[in-house]
C-alpha cells in the first residue's frame, strides 16, 4: 500500500505521496517504467481510481482511469507492462488482456489472446515479440500483439481432481483450473500419440474441479465446476453433447456472506460414487447430499459436518474492494470417501480441519478428527479396502504457514489415530494419500513437489518421482483393472505410472537373495499399423509438429524384474505353450528393479545390412495369436518364469482361427525376407573380394533378389524385384486390419515362386564356387 522511489540503486527509498497520487487506504500497486525513466505508470488499488501516470519521474501525477476493465480484481492481478519501444503503449493483465496505445486515454480488449485471467508479460526491446502469461498458459506474439499463437511443447494444466472409466482402453478425466473438465484416452491407438484433439470437454464450467464417468455408463460424465455458482454439478452426455444441471442448491452467492445460508459449497465441492452401490452418488457442501436417481432428487444424509463458524463466513476483501469469487468460501467439505468394504461406512473431510464418519449410511455421524493442530484443510480421506474401520487422512496447513505434511491412519474407525509421515520431507505439505489395491502395506502420497510411496504402511517413505517434474500433486487414483497410478498435478497436467506390480512387490523383493520376475499383467494385441513392423513416427505420417502429443504406454506386455546384484548377462525369453522359443530380448543386468516391454512380436526378420535403414525390414516379427505365453528371466544361473495372457483386440471381430491365419501368413513372409537378406548379406561380403568373373555372376543373382533402391522413391526408376515385391506385400498386410484375403494369398504365391527361383540360382552360385549353403534356407 505504498509507492516508493530510489535514485541510488536501492540503497535508500523515498515514499511518494501527494502531487496527484491518491490518498487514504491503498491496496496492491503495480508499476511499469518506460524507456528513459521519466514516464511511469502505476496501477493503484484505491477508492478514487486505478491508473496514475507521471511524465516527470514521479514529481507529479495524474489519474488516467477508474475503469475496472484494466484491473478487474486488484488482489489477483494488478500487473501492467509498457512497450520498451513506445511509452504510450501499455499492456494490462486483467480478466481480459487490455491495451492502450495513447498513454492511458483509451483502451482496447485484445480478443485474440485466446484466454482469460492474465498475470504477466515479457516484451522484447522492439516491442514486437511478446510472451504473455495467463491461466491458459503462455501465448506468444511476434507482431506486437496483433496475432497470438500457442507453442504446444509443454503441459501447463492445473488439475484439481481426476476420475476414470472402465472402458478398454480406459479414459482419464481431469478437472482443470480455468479450463473446464476433460476426458481423454489412456492409450491413443494411434501412431501420433495422445493429441489435444483426443480429449473431450465434458462440462459447462470455466473451472472444472471434480469429474467422474458414471459407473456402468461411461457416456454420462458427472462434473463439478464453477460458472454461475460454486459447487455447480452437471451430467454431460457424451452422445448428445448436452449437459444437465443437477446442482442440489442453486442459491446465488455472488458478493454476499455465507453466514446464515443453509448450504455452503467449496470451490472444490466433492463428488464420489459409492464403491458398493454404483448407482448411489454423494455430493458435498457443508452437509452430504445423496442421490440414486441421477440427481433428479437429493437427500441430505448428514448434519453440518464443519465447524460452522459464522465469523469465517463473511464477505471477503477489504475497505477498498470486496472479492467474492467463491474460492474463499469456508466451513465446507473437501472430501467424501465411502468405504470399499462396508456400504454404510462413509468418511468426510472439511476445509476447517474436521473428519467425520458414519457407520450406518448417514443416520448417525461421529466427529473423529485426528490430533493435528486445528483449522487445517482435510484434503483427502482414504478408507482401506482390506480392513474395515481402517482409514487414512491428509491435513494441509499450508495456508496457516505450516508447511509440514500431516498424514494419519486409524484402525478403529477414528477412535484413535497415529501419524505416519515421519520420513516424508518436512517442507512438503501433503494433498492426498491412496492405498494400493493389491498390497495393503503399500501407500502412495501426493505432496507439494511430487509423489512418494511407502512399502510398509507409512513407516518409511521413498520418492516415486521418476521422470515427473517437481510439481504439486493434488490427486492420485489407481485404476482398478489396470493397476495404473494416475496423478493429477497442479501445473503439469495428468501423468500415468503404468502397472504398479513392481511397487506392490517391492517390500518382499528388495533384499532378497535371488532374482525375481514379477507377475505380468494381461496384454492386448491392439491393432496399430506401425506397431506391426513399419517404422514409428515417420515424417509424413506425423507432421503435426504444432500439436502437443502425450505419450502412450509401451505397447505389449510390461515385464518387470528385480536383480539383487548385477550380473554379466540377463535375457528375457518368450515361449509358446508348447515350449517353442519365439523371442529373445537382452535386458539390463544391473542390480535393482527394471521394466521393459515385449511388443508381442516374434523375432524380427534378418536385416539387410548394406541397405538404408528405412529399407532393412520390419523391426519386429509377426504379432502372436491370442493365448498364454511364458516369460522367462535368465540372470546368471537363475531362471524365473511367469505366464502372460495375450488377449485379442476387443474392437476386432476376428475368430481365433483368423488370428492364426494372419500369424502364419506374416511369419511366412518374414521367413522369406530373412532368407533373402541373409543371402544378400553374404553376397555383399563375398563380392568385396571376389574375382571379376565371380563378381559378374554375383551381380546376376543379386538382381534377381533386388532392384537395389537406395532411397524411398527409387522404385520409380526401375521395376521392383523379389525383395521389393515382398516388402510391399508386408506393408500392405500391415495396413490391413484382418486376416489375409484371396488377393494377398495370390500375391504371396507369386512371390513364393519367384523366391524359389532366386534361391535356387543363389545356391547354384555357391555350389559352383565350392561354398556351403549352410544357414541359407530354401
Amino acid at each position: 500500500d505504498g509507492l516508493y522511489k530510489s535514485t541510488d540503486a536501492g540503497r535508500t527509498w523515498r515514499k511518494l505521496q501527494g502531487n496527484g497520487l491518491p490518498t487514504g487506504t491503498l491496496g496492491r500497486i503495480g508499476v511499469t517504467v518506460a524507456h528513459g525513466g521519466r514516464r511511469v505508470y502505476a496501477l493503484i488499488q484505491s477508492k478514487p481510481g486505478l491508473l496514475w501516470r507521471t511524465d516527470d519521474a514521479g514529481h507529479s501525477w495524474r489519474m488516467m482511469s477508474a475503469d475496472t476493465l484494466i484491473d478487474q480484481r486488484p488482489f489477483y492481478m494488478s500487473r501492467l507492462a509498457v512497450d520498451p519501444s513506445n511509452p504510450d503503449r501499455v499492456w494490462f493483465a486483467s480478466e481480459n488482456l487490455i491495451e492502450t496505445s495513447d498513454g492511458g486515454k483509451t483502451y482496447r480488449d485484445v480478443h485474440q489472446a485466446l484466454h482469460q485471467d492474465h498475470h504477466d508479460f515479457w516484451i522484447s526491446r522492439d516491442g514486437r515479440r511478446i510472451i504473455e502469461a495467463d491461466d491458459g498458459g503462455a501465448p506468444i506474439s511476434i507482431d506486437g500483439g496483433r496475432r497470438w499463437d500457442w507453442r504446444f511443447n509443454v503441459v501447463l494444466a492445473q488439475t484439481y481432481h481426476i476420475g476414470y472409466d472402465e472402458q478398454q482402453p480406459y479414459h482419464v478425466c481431469g478437472g482443470f483450473q480455468d479450463n473446464d473438465s476433460f476426458c481423454g484416452p489412456s492409450l491413443s491407438l494411434s501412431p501420433l500419440g495422445i493429441l489435444n484433439s483426443d480429449w473431450r470437454d465434458v462440462a459447462n464450467n470455466s473451472d472444472g474441479v471434480w469429474v467422474w464417468p458414471q459407473p456402468g455408463n461411461a457416456d454420462a460424465v458427472w462434473n463439478v465446476g464453477i460458472n454461475e455458482l460454486n459447487g455447480q454439478l452437471g451430467i454431460f452426455d457424451l452422445r448428445s453433447r448436452q449437459n444437465y444441471d443437477i446442482t442440489p442448491s442453486v442459491t446465488d452467492t455472488n458478493g454476499r456472506a455465507l453466514a446464515g445460508l443453509p448450504y455452503r459449497f467449496n470451490w472444490e465441492a466433492p463428488l464420489i460414487f459409492s464403491a458398493r452401490r454404483p448407482n448411489l452418488a454423494y455430493f458435498g457442501a457443508n452437509v452430504v447430499f445423496a442421490t440414486n436417481d441421477d440427481g433428479r432428487t437429493w437427500q441430505i444424509i448428514s448434519p453440518d459436518l464443519t465447524r460452522n463458524d459464522p465469523s469465517k463466513q463473511q464477505v471477503a476483501g477489504g475497505p477498498i474492494n470486496t472479492d467474492v469469487s467463491g474460492a474463499e468460501f469456508y466451513d465446507t467439505l473437501l472430501d467424501i470417501a465411502p468405504s470399499p468394504i462396508d456400504p454404510n461406512e462413509i468418511w468426510t473431510g472439511s476445509d476447517d480441519g474436521l473428519v467425520h464418519v458414519t457407520l450406518d449410511g448417514g443416520s448417525h455421524w461421529k466427529n473423529v478428527t485426528p490430533p493435528a493442530p486445528p483449522w487445517g484443510r482435510v484434503e483427502s480421506v482414504e478408507p482401506s479396502a482390506f480392513s474395515a474401520r481402517r482409514a487414512y487422512a491428509v491435513i494441509n496447513r499450508n495456508l496457516l504457514a505450516d508447511r509440514q505434511p500431516y498424514v494419519f491412519v486409524t484402525d478403529d474407525a477414528g477412535t484413535t489415530w497415529r501419524r505416519i509421515d515421519a520420513s516424508l520431507p518436512r517442507e512438503q505439505y501433503a494433498h492426498v494419500i491412496r492405498e494400493d489395491p493389491v498390497n495393503p502395506r503399500v501407500l502412495y502420497a501426493g505432496l507439494e513437489q511430487g509423489v512418494w510411496f511407502s512399502p510398509d504402511r507409512g513407516e518409511h517413505w521413498r520418492s516415486l518421482q521418476l521422470n515427473m517434474p517437481a510439481v504439486a500433486v493434488h490427486d492420485l487414483r489407481i485404476h482398478p483393472r489396470e493397476h495404473d497410478l494416475i496423478a493429477g498435478t497442479h501445473g503439469r497436467g495428468l501423468w500415468v505410472l503404468d502397472d504398479l506390480t513392481p511397487i506392490e512387490h517391492i517390500a518382499q523383493n528388495e533384499g532378497a537373495g535371488e532374482p525375481r520376475l514379477l507377475p505380468v499383467r494381461s496384454a492386448h494385441t491392439w491393432y496399430i499399423w506401425w506397431w506391426n513392423g513399419y517404422g514409428t513416427h515417420d515424417d509424413e505420417c506425423c507432421a503435426a509438429a504444432d500439436q502437443f502429443s502425450g505419450a502412450d504406454p509401451p505397447y505389449g506386455a510390461l515385464i518387470s524384474y528385480y536383480l539383487p546384484k548385477s550380473v554379466s548377462q540377463a535375457t528375457v525369453r518368450i515361449t509358446q505353450a508348447a515350449g517353442r522359443l519365439i523371442r529373445t530380448l537382452p535386458v539390463p543386468g544391473t542390480a535393482g528393479l527394471h521394466r521393459m516391454s515385449w511388443d508381442l512380436g516374434t523375432e524380427p526378420p534378418v536385416p539387410w545390412h548394406a541397405t538404408a535403414e528405412w529399407n532393412r525390414g520390419p523391426d519386429t516379427g509377426a504379432t502372436v495369436v491370442p493365448g498364454v505365453y511364458t516369460v522367462t528371466l535368465t540372470a546368471g544361473k537363475y531362471a524365473e518364469r511367469e505366464p502372460v495372457d495375450v488377449a485379442a483386440d476387443p474392437r476386432a471381430a476376428w475368430s481365433q482361427s483368423q488370428y492364426v491365419d494372419r500369424y502364419n501368413f506374416v511369419q511366412q513372409l518374414n521367413d522369406e525376407l530373412s532368407a533373402i537378406d541373409s543371402a544378400l548379406n553374404r553376397l555383399d561380403a563375398w563380392r568385396a573380394h571376389a574375382s571379376p568373373r565371380v563378381q559378374s555372376e554375383i551381380v546376376d543373382v543379386y538382381r534377381m533378389f533386388t532392384s537395389g533402391a537406395r532411397n524411398s522413391e527409387d522404385d520409380m526408376f526401375a521395376p521392383d524385384r523379389l525383395r521389393e515385391r515382398l516388402t510391399i506385400l508386408q506393408g500392405d498386410i500391415a495396413l490391413s486390419q484382418g486376416p489375409p484375403l484371396p488377393a494377398h494369398i495370390r500375391e504371396a504365391a507369386l512371390i513364393r515362386a519367384e523366391y524359389e527361383r532366386a534361391m535356387i540360382a543363389y545356391h547354384r552360385l555357391l555350389s559352383a564356387n565350392g561354398l556351403s549353403a549352410s544357414g541359407d534356407t530354401l
